[in-house]
């Protein structure tokens, strides 16, 4: 019989009708109530405290002593606590004797090597005189008990400070190689400067000690600073300025330059270095180097030399502005920098904005220099406005013409010009307004002029310059002061020169032997010689030339050296170059001729037939950067010989 499987057996048991299984019965507990007393308070438990709570036998019967169990519980805790507690007591306090030690070993001077064992001294004369050598001495001490290795000293200088054994080099940097310094050793180091500044200022040197240490990269340091007082200078510079300027207003500079010295100094030379924004107007005496260089010479002992320097600044209210002014000796006429400076002065303005601004504007157009043409009218205008946050009273502004102005044909809008003063006026009389302004408040003004006629006596390279002032009155000053903008806004007017060309033909006269009938017949050849003229009046031109084409029935016979023809394009050039001014009024116009012949054709019987075509002058002006053009008609065969008479130009 084959053996079932337990699966099978098991599936047999449970699905079958039959079968009795065995079913032990599980012997359970009886249930029983049991009333527990609760203890109002906590006892004392009188069992040992190692006691074996987990083989304790429990009954439900007996009665829980929650003291006991607290009671264990709690030395239980108690116990851990305290191992923890000693623990972090005794972690403290090694944290803290190990920090002790080492705080000992480092600053108690006990370790290897310490910065605090050496000693960096340096000794500085205590005053020195500005332009004089100076030497300066350091001293290092190593108390270390180990040697120092690889010990470089880095010197600082303040700025200004030149090399005593070149002066025209700076010297703000210097570094000494030391080398090792043995345990216990002291090495003196020296270095020598010339010193630079103002009388009283002190200045400091700054010196570093780099050094190493055996069996280790890094580099290590010591410090010291030492102060020095700068003495007399053998030259002093003496300021005169104002301390605010109004933007775009001139003022001035004044500039006191003293020998100080008991013998002469020679070679002095004052060199401005300005700020940006600032734009010299004139200078006395003249500078050199672009109005930033002034050589005096050899000052004698106590000799004072003045310079005065007119500018203005622009920039925006409260931008500080600083000049520098640099003193001494230059023996290169070539430099444009003082190279061994003995002092250097610095003095700063503050730039404000005008309590009245006014700008001008020509031909609608903004700016300070611009370029008109010729025997035209200049628009112009002023735009005014108060910046203040107070009123003004009494505004007046004036505007002065000076230069190609023709004092007939200026006109102003509410002003009044005078002609003996070249001054246009705008005040309360013309514009009640002006009385009293208020605060923000802005107008316009209007204007026109224009330059004088071209004449044998014309301008050279004309020029209208323009300067507007504004006088005002500020409410709340003290005294009711009144102030003014002297130059509020300037512009100039450049007048582009004024150029004609002229063209005519002869045919019995002039340098050129001409041939053929007069009056010309058709199909005949005739040969007329043209004659092209320009005349320039007051600046010079750059590349002027003038073209034209020729006719279909007329060609080009020839000309001199500076007329060309192109047979393509039938266009007759003439390069004239340069035209210096007044060519054609105070002195001779530039002329050519060249020579054409025309053969007529039947449909021009009865009419002057055209030689060439209307001529075109094209050039630059060379003072007003503008393009300058003229044209001509057109010659025809109707002379200008002065045997000329009626009807001899018509085609027969």
């Amino acid at each position: 019989m084959e053996r079932k499987s337990v699966v099978e057996r098991l599936k047999e048991a449970i699905y079958s009708r039959t079968a009795r299984p065995e079913i032990n019965a599980e012997a359970r507990s009886p249930f029983t109530q049991v009333r527990e007393k609760i203890p109002s308070t906590w006892t004392t438990s009188t069992a040992p405290a190692d006691a074996n709570l987990a083989s304790a036998e429990f009954r439900p019967s007996d009665s829980p002593n929650f003291s006991s169990f607290m009671t264990t519980s709690q030395q239980s805790r108690k116990k851990g606590l305290g191992t923890s507690h000693y623990f972090l007591i005794v972690s403290v306090l090694f944290f803290f004797a190990a920090l002790g030690v080492a705080g000992w070993t480092v600053l108690g001077g006990f370790n290897i090597i310490s910065s605090q064992n050496i000693d960096l001294s340096i000794v500085a004369p205590a005053l020195v005189d500005s332009g004089k050598t100076a030497t300066v001495q350091f001293i290092i001490d190593n108390k270390n008990k180990t040697p120092l290795q690889a010990m470089d000293i880095v010197i600082d200088y303040p700025d200004g400070t030149r090399d005593a054994s070149d002066p025209t080099q700076s010297f703000t940097h210097d570094r000494i190689s030391v080398g090792d310094l043995a345990p216990g050793a002291q090495i003196q180091k020296t270095s020598a400067a010339v010193f630079f500044g103002a009388e009283g200022s002190q200045q400091a040197v700054h010196a570093t000690v780099e050094y190493q240490i055996a069996g280790s990269n890094a580099v290590f340091t010591k410090q010291a600073d030492a102060m020095l007082v700068i003495g007399s200078a053998p030259i002093s510079l003496a300021v005169n300025a104002p301390t605010e300027a109004i933007a775009g207003q001139t003022f001035d500079t004044t500039i006191t330059v003293t020998a100080n010295a008991t013998n002469p100094i020679p070679d002095v030379a004052v060199e401005a270095q300005y700020p940006f924004g600032f734009t010299v107007q004139s200078t006395d005496p003249a500078a050199q180097a672009g109005n930033t260089m002034w050589r005096l010479g050899t000052l004698k002992p106590g000799e004072a030399r003045t310079i005065h320097i007119v500018g203005a600044l622009s920039g925006e209210e409260g931008d500080i502005r600083v000049f520098h002014l640099i003193s001494g000796s230059e023996s290169d006429q070539t430099n444009i920098h003082v190279s061994v400076p003995v002092i250097s002065e610095p003095y700063t303005l503050t730039v404000r904005r005008p309590f009245v601004s006014g700008m001008l504007s020509i031909n609608n157009k903004s700016g300070t220099t611009f370029s008109a043409p010729p025997g035209t009218s200049v628009q112009g205008s002023i735009d005014w406005k108060n910046n203040l946050t107070t009123t003004i009273s009494n505004m007046q502004l004036t505007l002065t013409l000076t230069g190609a102005v023709d004092p007939a044909s200026v006109q102003a809008s509410g002003g009044f010009y005078d002609s003996a003063k070249h001054q246009i006026t705008w005040d309360t009389q013309g514009n009640a307004s002006f009385a009293s302004v208020a605060p923000g408040a802005s107008g316009s003004l209007q204007f026109s002029f224009a330059p004088p006629a071209a004449s044998a006596q014309t301008f050279r390279n004309p020029r209208a310059d323009l300067v507007l002032g504004v006088r005002a009155t500020r409410s709340g000053t003290a005294g009711s002061v009144p102030e003014t903008v002297a130059s509020a806004a300037t512009a100039s007017v450049q007048f582009s020169s004024s150029a004609t060309l002229s063209a005519h033909s002869l045919h019995s006269s002039g340098p050129l032997r001409n041939s053929g009938p007069v009056p010309p017949q058709v199909g005949q050849d005739t040969t007329y010689s043209i004659v092209w003229s320009v005349s320039n009046s007051s600046n010079s031109l750059a590349n002027a030339a003038v073209s034209a084409t020729l006719p279909p029935n007329v060609k080009f016979v020839s000309g001199g050296s500076e007329v060309d023809y192109n047979d393509s394009s039938r266009t007759v050039t003439w390069t004239l170059g340069d035209v210096s001014a007044g060519a054609g009024y105070g002195s001779s116009a530039r002329t050519t001729t060249f020579q054409v012949m025309i053969t007529p054709s039947a449909t021009q019987v009865g009419s002057a037939a055209p030689l060439v075509g209307a001529a075109h002058l094209t050039a630059s002006d060379r003072y007003a950067q503008t393009p300058v053009s003229a044209d001509a008609p057109a010659a025809t065969t109707l002379t200008a010989d002065s045997g000329a008479t009626r009807g001899m130009e018509i085609v027969h």
